[in-house]
């Protein structure tokens, strides 16, 4: 499983730790600048429970130092109410008390640490508003014909709910030994709209997903190759090895001797690492053989699921039905 976004994760709840701790330190440099009293019980308690850890291994827990720490707290407490404090304004701040935001408890991860890191996650698969919009609760197959369609002898209807079968079970049963999938039909079939609701549960899962289009993906080859981009270049290797890539609209970029061998690349190097990739593309088989390589086009056509999405645009239908409510 690639670890960009748990390092990214971890270093977001370091950073949370040290900022919680300047905030403590200005606190106690406020209050002390006030009251001399409340800086010498800090001291003396910080003294009391450095000689208990000391201690405890050769004279056990001294209760007469105990007693008189929680004295000690007590007197804290009543000079910082009298100033106008809370009772726990110089106590330690955390944003989650269960880990004391070190991320686990123990060696393991804290539910803080597991929300945090699926949000980058999220965030990371380049999707946006649409990751909560566009899943498979959501999918509308009473936009597709019933009629026999007679190319491929199914109607689009029956052919959308064997395309959603596929990939619902598909997403329930991920690992990193999965098939590659190609998703091929002309626009607005849903092909978009189904593999962001894959990415969605696979990342639920835990999975790290990265969704983008051939053209951003070429784009930002481009700048890691020629521009040394150091952001371009994470982003390429981010390509490379996430635990799935979703390529979309593969056949709408500018087709060059670099574009081909960028996405060439990228596609060889997750089927030699055995990493998952889903691409939707609007071009045929006569096309597919026309814009590429026949490198990138045995690579598709012998290594990946095809499924075929047939019908008519189905987004003027949904444009009307939204116009109605």
């Amino acid at each position: 499983m690639n670890d960009s976004f748990f390092s990214k994760t971890m270093k977001i709840f370091e950073d949370r730790r040290k900022q919680n701790i300047d905030i403590l330190e200005k606190r106690k440099n406020e209050v002390y600048s006030k009251s001399e009293a409340i800086k010498a019980i800090d001291l003396q308690m910080k003294e009391n429970a450095f000689t208990i850890i000391k201690n405890i291994f050769t004279l056990g827990v001294d209760e007469n130092i105990k007693k008189k720490n929680l004295e000690l707290k007590a007197q804290k407490i009543e000079l910082l109410t009298n100033l106008g404090y809370k009772m726990n304004y110089l106590d330690e701040i955390f944003n989650c008390k269960k880990c004391k935001d070190k991320g686990f408890i123990g060696t393991k991860r804290c539910e803080c640490f597991e929300k945090e890191l699926k949000k980058q996650r999220l965030m990371g698969t380049n999707l946006g508003s649409s990751i909560t919009e566009f899943s498979f609760e959501n999918f509308n197959f009473d936009f597709y014909s019933k009629e026999i369609n007679p190319e491929f002898k199914i109607s689009p209807y029956d052919n959308a709910k064997n395309n959603f079968r596929f990939l619902k079970k598909y997403t329930n049963n991920f690992s990193n030994k999965s098939q590659n999938i190609m998703m091929v039909g002309s626009t607005g079939l849903g092909k978009t709209f189904l593999s962001t609701a894959v990415a969605k549960e696979i990342i639920e899962k835990g999975f790290s997903v990265i969704f983008d289009c051939a053209q951003n993906i070429i784009e930002t080859s481009e700048q890691a190759f020629f521009q040394k981009n150091k952001l371009a270049i994470l982003k390429v290797e981010q390509y490379k090895c996430c635990d799935l890539l979703i390529i979309d609209d593969l056949g709408t970029e500018m087709t060059t001797s670099f574009s081909e061998s960028a996405l060439y690349n990228i596609i060889n190097t997750r089927l030699i690492k055995r990493n998952p990739t889903i691409i939707s593309s609007n071009v045929t088989s006569v096309t597919l053989n026309e814009r590429y390589t026949q490198q990138l086009v045995s690579r598709l056509t012998g290594e990946y699921v095809i499924l075929q999405f047939i019908g008519e645009d189905i987004r003027p239908k949904k444009l009307r039905e939204l116009c109605k409510k």
